[in-house]
C-alpha cells in the first residue's frame, strides 16, 4: 500500500445542493472513471490519482454543467491519509430496510440486523450510501444465493461481494481496474472475515472468465452497453444480471439491449434519479 499512500489526488469540488444534478454529475463524472465521490450539505466532491490531463479532461464536462445548472467549482490536491481522514469525519452507518447494517470498523454492530457488512473505504466508490449501492442490497436480498458462483464487475470496496457470500454464495471473483478498489476490497474481505471472494485487478475483457448464476455490475452505462455480450455469454441459463450506475433517462437504451437478447426484466427499482434491474436469463 505504500506506493498508494504516496500517490496524489486531484478534487474536484462543485457547490450544489440539489440532489439531482449532483446526481447528474456523478454519472456524468463516472463515466471516464471517476469513482469517488463524497456528497456533502453544500456540494459534491469527486476524488481521482492525478494522472496527465485529468483536470482537462473534467473540464470538459464540469464546465457546460456548471454554465447549464449555475454553480461553481474548483480543484485541489489531496493526499490518500488525508482523503481516508475525511472519510472517517464523515462515515455514518447505513441501514437497509433492517436486513442489511454496513458500517465502518470503528462503528459498533448493530446486532438486531441479520446481515452486518464493515466498509473503511479508501479511495474507493461503494460504501453502501449511493442509491446504486443500495438498490443493488435490495435486488439482491430477493434472491436464494446459497452455494452460487458470483462475479462482482467493478467491486469498489467489495461491499456486493461481501454481501453475496454472507447470504451464501460461494465461489464469488470480484473485480476491479483500480489499483486503490483492488487493495480496498481485499481489506474489506479481510475485515468481514469471508474466505469464498477472488478479488482481482483487471480491466473486463482481460478475464479468464467461465459461467455464473449470477452478475454484479454496478458501474455505468458506458461500460455496461460496451460489456453486454460478455455479460450474456458468461451467465448460465436461468441466472440473473443484476445491473445499477444507470440514470433513469438511460433506460430505454438499456431495455433495447435487453429487447435484442435473450434475457427478460426481473425487477426494476428506482431511486432518486438512479435505476437498477435484474434481468432473467430465459
Amino acid at each position: 500500500m505504500s506506493s498508494i499512500l504516496s500517490k496524489r489526488y486531484l478534487c474536484l469540488s462543485c457547490q450544489v445542493e440539489n440532489t439531482e444534478v449532483r446526481e447528474i454529475l456523478i454519472a456524468k463524472l463516472s463515466e471516464i472513471g471517476i469513482e469517488a465521490f463524497e456528497e456533502q450539505p453544500t456540494g459534491l466532491l469527486a476524488y481521482h490519482v492525478l494522472e496527465s490531463k485529468l483536470k482537462e479532461k473534467l473540464l470538459e464536462i464540469i464546465e457546460p454543467l456548471s454554465q447549464s445548472f449555475g454553480f461553481e467549482y474548483s480543484f485541489s490536491e489531496v493526499q490518500n491519509e488525508n482523503w481516508n481522514a475525511i472519510w472517517e469525519q464523515n462515515f455514518r452507518p447505513i441501514q437497509i430496510d433492517g436486513f442489511c447494517n454496513v458500517r465502518a470498523s470503528f462503528h459498533p454492530k448493530v446486532d438486531s440486523y441479520p446481515i452486518d457488512i464493515i466498509i473503511d473505504p479508501k479511495m474507493s466508490f461503494g460504501t453502501g450510501h449511493h442509491a446504486t449501492t443500495q438498490m443493488m442490497i435490495k435486488l439482491m436480498r430477493t434472491h436464494n444465493w446459497k452455494n452460487k458462483h458470483v462475479l462482482d464487475l467493478g467491486c469498489g470496496t467489495g461491499i456486493l461481494s461481501i454481501l453475496a457470500e454472507k447470504l451464501g454464495a460461494t465461489s464469488i471473483i470480484a473485480v476491479d481496474n483500480e489499483v486503490w478498489a483492488f487493495e480496498n476490497a481485499k481489506e474489506n474481505v479481510n475485515k468481514n472475515s469471508c474466505h469464498q471472494i477472488n478479488v482481482q485487478l483487471a480491466e473486463i475483457n482481460e478475464l479468464e472468465l467461465s459461467q455464473f448464476d449470477y452478475i454484479l455490475a454496478n458501474i455505468n452505462k458506458h461500460v455496461i452497453v460496451s460489456n453486454f455480450e460478455l455479460l450474456i455469454k458468461h451467465i448460465v441459463p436461468k441466472g440473473v444480471i443484476f445491473l445499477s450506475g444507470i440514470l433513469k433517462t438511460d433506460k430505454e437504451d438499456i431495455l433495447q439491449l435487453v429487447d435484442k437478447s435473450n434475457l427478460k426484466v426481473d425487477q426494476n427499482m428506482y431511486q432518486a434519479e438512479w435505476m437498477a434491474l435484474s434481468l432473467f436469463n430465459k
